[in-house]
């Protein structure tokens, strides 16, 4: 099982006391109660999963919405599972890639990744 995180939220229930105040004033009633932000969080879903995954996390160094930490703490849960885990960190990018360069960086690094996992 593979995947890909383009500056998404691994975990809901720290995303609260990480993110910046306009997005975490509503992040009760996107995500809900504590319990709900557990289910909901691939960091916590990952304890559950008998699969072992790959995911490449994909963030930007100046990300306010999604913190990088979000991406480096899931990349740690997932190597100690089992499962295989890149972060890759653009600088002078926020949350999503502005930069058209950094964009074709990103496609090539996300194609390599996959093409590791093929047999």
């Amino acid at each position: 099982m593979a995947g890909t995180s383009l500056y998404g939220v691994t975990d809901a229930v720290s995303l609260a006391q990480q993110t910046h105040r306009f997005e975490s004033g509503y992040l009760d009633w996107l995500l809900g109660d504590e319990t709900q932000k557990q289910q909901r969080s691939p960091m916590h879903a990952l304890a559950q999963s008998a699969h072992q995954v790959n995911v490449l996390l994909i963030q930007g160094e100046l990300d306010k919405v999604v913190v990088p930490e979000q991406a480096h703490r899931l990349a740690r849960q997932l190597e100690k599972s089992g499962g295989r885990a890149e972060v890759l960190i653009f600088d002078n990018e926020s949350h999503g890639m502005q930069n058209p360069q950094n964009r074709m960086t990103m496609i090539k690094q996300e194609l390599a990744f996959y093409q590791t996992l093929s047999p």
